[in-house]
């Protein structure tokens, strides 16, 4: 979360809004399957 909001503050005087989405996702650890969170971020 901070990344984006970090990366919100960097993109806002280029005049580029951010929204972000968050989504569950399962991933590999050590072999077997886990719950993750990801999210996808993209311009308004």
């Amino acid at each position: 979360m901070k990344a984006i909001s970090i990366a919100r503050v960097f993109a806002a005087p280029n005049g580029l809004a951010l929204i972000a989405f968050p989504a569950f996702s399962e991933i590999e650890i050590y072999g077997e399957m886990r719950p993750a969170l990801k999210f996808f971020v993209e311009p308004r």
